[in-house]
């Protein structure tokens, strides 16, 4: 029986594939790209175009251009809550309802959605749930926020006696805050006192003992009774002390060996007098 022999394609032939293939799924993701593109344009004009038909009036022309919105794939919790409150103006309560909740599962610090939330739950007579989505967006809003402000003044008037409670919330986030500072001003005078003492010590080593001490009682300005400083400015007053003593020393044996020994007497009586009781008994 005769099998006829199948050639190998040539190379060429793979690689004409290969790029027809690149060339193909490049083109259907340039497509898909340019098709999401023009979609996302689309639902931000129909969204645009509900709010304006809002503003007017034209409620239920206004719902038809948020749906046309969601209908192209817009997930933008923006239009929940412009739905929601298209829908509480119509009076459709259920439905505006759950536009709001709708808005906040999409994105949950959309802040709009829990002020529209508090109002539509009080204008229900759900004073709970009124309370409960203001103080959401009170909690979640930024300090500088203007909201904030006004919805924690109208909840007092809803409530009086929250009052006491935002007043003992301030009091605990301006506690924390005042904590927070002199912390940060206290590690500052410290490292500025830090630098102070490794001055000072760069001097004491070499002996410039009057800059020693200057370093360090600024460094004591900064952290009075600071024991690092305070024991710090002992020790060069103690080398001072004992330099001045040697040179008392030196200056009275000069005297002794020049023979003018009343002076010298009265020198080595000085250096004496200068040496605390307690050093001389601790010798002994």
């Amino acid at each position: 029986m005769y099998y006829p022999i199948l050639k190998n394609k040539e190379p060429s032939y793979y690689r004409w594939i290969t790029i027809l293939f690149v060339i193909s799924f490049l083109s259907i993701t340039n497509y898909t790209n340019s098709f999401a593109q023009l979609f996302d344009k689309n639902a931000k004009d129909y969204h645009l175009k509900g709010y304006e038909e809002s503003q007017r009036g034209n409620l239920d022309l206004a719902l038809t251009y948020y749906k046309k919105a969601l209908s192209l794939g817009a997930r933008d919790p923006a239009i929940f809550n412009d739905i929601g409150i298209v829908y509480e103006r119509l009076g459709v309560q259920d439905s505006a309802e759950h536009s709001y909740l709708q808005a906040i599962k999409l994105q949950s610090n959309y802040l709009p959605a829990y002020t529209n939330l508090g109002y539509f739950y009080l204008a229900n007579n759900n004073k709970n749930k009124a309370i409960f989505y203001f103080q959401e967006r009170i909690r979640r809003a930024d300090v500088s926020d203007p909201w904030r402000g006004k919805l924690e003044a109208f909840l007092c008037e809803i409530d009086p006696d929250l009052k006491k409670q935002f007043i003992m919330s301030k009091a605990e986030v301006l506690s924390r805050e005042i904590v927070k500072r002199a912390h940060a001003k206290f590690v500052m005078e410290i490292a500025r006192s830090s630098r102070h003492y490794l001055k000072g010590q760069k001097y004491f080593q070499d002996q410039q003992y009057v800059n020693a001490i200057d370093e360090f009682n600024l460094g004591l300005a900064i952290t009075p009774n600071n024991p690092k400083l305070l024991n710090a400015v002992k020790q060069v007053e103690e080398e001072m002390e004992i330099d001045l003593l040697k040179k008392r020393a030196e200056d009275a044996m000069e005297q002794l060996n020049a023979g003018d020994l009343m002076s010298a007497k009265q020198k080595f009586k000085e250096i004496l007098a200068t040496i605390p009781e307690e050093s001389i008994h601790k010798s002994e």
